[in-house]
């Protein structure tokens, strides 16, 4: 998919990108599969992703509609209070997903970054069955396992403070401290609004404004 990755004058992908999308029309934004770049971006992504889609060479393009935030890259619920809790704990301001948006360093997106400290939060997942085949992006635990590797060893070796944190550890902590937990309990998400939504339900959707009761 990453293949010829050139765009033409009008900041136009090309054929390469003919497998896989993620887009976000609430915040102006298409992502290629890999999260490491913006294919459209900016106030007119929604007509100019639109006019390249409904062609012939990309009528085998999956699109998924996603919130993510990149806005993203979509934080899961447990690094967001994670970090929440971080920053109130310790009085910090920590850039995450929900407020100014994922901080970017080179092709990576960073969990969580505090700006004083230069300082990059990162939450990493388990990889217990590393010859497992993730279903989504059809890598093996074990790449994503190096992968990551490979992105803490980036923002080191580019001055970077990294914290890193396993949500394993994240959850023992949460039957242990009541502090923590209460935290996690009281969190208030807020998500950003599904398109989709209007039509199937959610924040967005009116299927009964007014109702009529005869007696």
């Amino acid at each position: 998919m990453l293949d010829n990755e050139a765009r033409d004058g009008d900041d136009a992908p090309q054929i390469g990108y003919n497998e896989l999308l993620f887009f976000d029309f609430e915040c102006r934004v298409v992502q290629n599969e890999a999260g490491d770049e913006w294919v459209f971006e900016g106030d007119n992504t929604r007509n100019k992703f639109c006019e390249w889609l409904f062609t012939k060479e990309h009528a085998n393009c999956i699109v998924l509609a996603h919130n993510f935030q990149g806005y993203d890259d979509k934080q899961s619920l447990l690094v967001l209070k994670w970090l929440s809790y971080k920053a109130e704990k310790e009085d910090l301001y920590i850039q995450h997903a929900r407020n100014a948006g994922e901080k970017r360093v080179g092709n990576y997106l960073l969990d969580g970054y505090h700006e004083e400290t230069n300082t990059a939060y990162e939450i990493n997942g388990m990889f217990e069955m590393l010859c497992s085949v993730n279903p989504v992006s059809g890598k093996t635990m074990q790449d994503l396992h190096q992968a990551t590797m490979e992105k803490i060893s980036y923002l080191k070796d580019h001055g970077f403070g990294v914290i890193e944190v396993w949500e394993c550890d994240i959850r023992k902590e949460l039957e242990q401290d009541e502090d923590l937990k209460t935290s996690f309990d009281n969190y208030d998400l807020v998500d950003p609004l599904e398109p989709r939504d209007a039509f199937f339900g959610g924040r967005t959707n009116c299927s009964t404004n007014v109702k009529m009761v005869r007696k």
